[in-house]
């Protein structure tokens, strides 16, 4: 008798624990079930007389944060959209309470139609994004107009008496991220002078792109970002007359790398960027002038630059870049490799070793040969 009460006793349990596991899974699915991101929902709304748009995410319970995209085809080198083509890019992340209506303003765009969508997601329990909860809302279109054209009156230069070490206006371009007061003066160091031409580097990055738009094998011949300088910049930054100020120059490519890669052709350009042996002579012309070899070489973001680089990455990147007061910035020379390029770091030392042509966070400082 007592083997039976036992073995009753016995399922009895099994039965219990079998119970407690189901009500355990059940409750556990019930949780997860209440927890479980909704679709986020967007509401676009055109600001700055149809120049910019507003994004207005609706609530989303159990959102701890989001990712905001755009894409559009028609703009291949606008400020947001670099490639163009059919192609996303994460401009943004709102990292709040997401129980709260959240925005997230864009200031200007170039003429076009743009598709928006946005991503919640929640974070695990030492705080880092869950990417299995990312959550994909329907793409909302917005059609943005273009700014009001600003009449630039040609001005008139005279750089007769400016010296190495000069500072010069010369040419513009959008700097406080602002689109509706036009651009501003863009200013440049004045490096080397003679009678014929004087070369002049710009004070500050004026924008924030990639060496190269893919992660691959490249060179100052083929990259995306000097058909950018010599396309886009050249073509909005001046004026007729300031363009026929600039001189087109062969530029000495082969043999800058300091590891000996490979650097590519010379080619003949209006717009580039300093290689190493060009840096280095303005190093030691230049740190008398602004206190040392490395302040010579420190250069600060503009507020759009500075914008442009928050944009794209959610490290630290931004914080040094306000913290220092100075901006990594790209040479024209090839790194250690193909698909590494060289860079100033913010506080002024050289990086001939290079870093990944694709990353996005580097400033560009353009610089150009102005004929006397």
């Amino acid at each position: 008798m007592s083997k039976i009460k036992n073995r009753v006793i016995g399922f009895l349990s099994v039965i219990f624990i079998i119970a407690g596991i189901i009500t355990v899974m059940f409750s556990d699915m019930e949780v997860r079930a209440a927890n479980r991101l909704e679709m986020p929902l967007i509401t676009l709304k055109r600001i700055n007389r149809g120049t910019g748009v507003k994004i207005i995410i609706n609530k989303n319970i159990n959102a701890d944060g989001y990712y905001i995209y755009i894409s559009n085809t028609q703009n291949a080198y606008s400020s947001y959209m670099r490639n163009g083509g059919d192609y996303y890019r994460h401009i943004g992340t709102i990292d709040q309470n997401g129980t709260k209506q959240r925005t997230f303003t864009i200031k200007g765009l170039p003429k076009g139609t743009y598709s928006i969508k946005v991503a919640a997601y929640q974070k695990d329990n030492e705080g880092a994004i869950d990417w299995d909860t990312f959550t994909y809302g329907n793409e909302e279109t917005v059609k943005i107009k273009s700014a009001k054209a600003v009449t630039v009156k040609e001005k008139d230069y005279d750089f007769s008496k400016v010296k190495v070490g000069d500072i010069i206006k010369f040419g513009s371009y959008e700097q406080d991220d602002n689109m509706l007061n036009g651009k501003e003066d863009i200013e440049w160091i004045v490096i080397s002078k003679n009678k014929k031409r004087m070369l002049v580097v710009s004070k500050y990055t004026l924008d924030c792109l990639p060496y190269n738009n893919e992660s691959e094998s490249t060179s100052w011949e083929t990259c995306s970002l000097r058909k950018w300088l010599n396309k886009y910049f050249y073509k909005t930054a001046f004026t007729a007359k300031e363009k026929s100020m600039i001189q087109k120059t062969k530029l000495s490519n082969k043999g800058d790398s300091a590891t000996g890669t490979i650097s590519g052709r010379n080619t003949k350009d209006r717009v580039f960027l300093l290689s190493l042996s060009e840096i280095n002579s303005m190093k030691e012309k230049l740190k008398a002038k602004f206190g040392g070899v490395e302040e010579a070489l420190k250069c600060s973001p503009t507020a759009y630059a500075l914008v442009q680089s928050n944009s794209y990455y959610d490290g630290d990147y931004p914080y040094f870049k306000t913290q220092t007061g100075g901006d990594w910035w790209w040479l024209r020379s090839i790194g250690s490799q193909n698909y590494q390029a060289g860079f100033v770091w913010p506080w002024g030392n050289v990086s001939p070793y290079g870093y990944s042509v694709a990353n996005d966070h580097i400033g560009v400082r353009p610089a150009i040969y102005i004929k006397l």
